[in-house]
């Protein structure tokens, strides 16, 4: 897994670090984020310089926009 996650609170919400969402992730990576969503429901990711086109690029990797993460 090419990232680690910290959680925010004993129910909910957890830290992403060390992804950098303008690149594009393998499919290990892409499985263990959204299990990570499904289990802590808000991920929080800091630091990242993305602009419009590599939001969408990152939203697409994970489902249809408006959909799921994005």
């Amino acid at each position: 897994m090419a990232f680690t996650l910290h959680p925010l609170h004993e129910s909910l919400g957890a830290e992403v670090r060390g992804l950098d969402l303008s690149q594009p992730m393998d499919a290990e990576t892409k499985d263990a984020l959204v299990e990570a969503w499904l289990e802590h429901l808000i991920l929080l990711f800091r630091d990242q310089d993305l602009n419009a086109e590599t939001q969408r690029a990152f939203c697409e990797q994970i489902g249809t926009l408006g959909g799921r993460l994005c």
